[in-house]
């Protein structure tokens, strides 16, 4: 957004989340307001520009640069040539948290208001700035901050050493969910621990359309160590928001 120097509101976040459900809803076989398909989803967030969206009784039309940042979220960060470096939130999942802006007055005067952690992270803990101004972020500092980063909080924080062989032989089990409709936390995060993890041991994995966050979206599992089985719900409870739902009650049924 900085770059660009653009902020669109809530609203225009919100109309290209329902589009992209919209589209990728039944791709599954089933239309429950969530994208369980998500590999089979490609929706292009460019094909909206143009349209007119009314926030707050004011049209607003989309435009391309709405598009880029819809775009961009999707796609996750990478640096300035292109290259990786981490992954972004699924289509799908709300854009106007890690994504978000504030308006003050009419909605075409917003400025961001991206998920706080982020700023303070960059701020407090890898710059030592309380002070540093994020808008004025380059590509090139966004790419070194995150190098920094990973450099010197990596042995304290990380969490992506797939060796749990210690953590097996002692009879450890895991069941790791992750919210498909998860954003803050990309679920291809997790998928890729899982798949650096398959040589290792025989993890299990599955999608299950159950909602995390109460936004919707199907939950990703996958089974590690000890032995093997599956959740199974036992009645349902609602939850705020579009078709949130949640088990009542959950049992581990192990693998005959």
């Amino acid at each position: 957004m900085n770059t660009l120097n653009h902020y669109p509101p809530a609203c225009i976040l919100d109309y290209f989340t329902t589009a992209v459900t919209d589209a990728c809803d039944a791709l599954d076989g089933v239309t429950d307001g969530v994208i369980s398909a998500l590999s089979l989803c490609h929706f292009d967030p460019y094909s909206l520009v143009d349209q007119t969206v009314t926030c707050n009784g004011t049209s607003l039309p989309i435009s391309t640069q709405d598009a880029e940042i819809v775009a961009k979220s999707w796609q996750g960060a990478q640096r300035s040539d292109g290259s990786f470096l981490w992954y972004g939130v699924n289509p799908g999942a709300s854009l106007d948290v890690d994504t978000g802006t504030t308006c003050t007055g009419p909605v075409t005067n917003c400025t961001g208001a991206p998920f706080a952690i982020g700023p303070d992270w960059i701020k407090n803990w890898v710059l030592d700035d309380a002070d540093f101004d994020i808008t004025n972020l380059t590509w090139a500092q966004y790419s070194d901050i995150f190098d920094r980063s990973v450099s010197e909080y990596e042995d304290l924080l990380g969490s992506n050493n797939p060796d749990l062989s210690a953590f097996r032989a002692a009879g450890g089990k895991i069941v790791h969910w992750h919210g498909g409709a998860d954003y803050l936390i990309p679920t291809d995060g997790s998928i890729d621990y899982y798949q650096t993890r398959v040589g290792r041991g025989p993890p299990r994995q599955g999608l299950l359309p159950i909602l995390p966050r109460a936004r919707g979206g199907p939950l990703w599992r996958w089974e590690w160590g000890g032995s093997h089985g599956s959740l199974r719900s036992r009645g349902r409870l609602g939850g705020k928001g579009p078709g949130a739902c949640y088990p009542a009650r959950l049992e581990w049924q192990p693998d005959s």
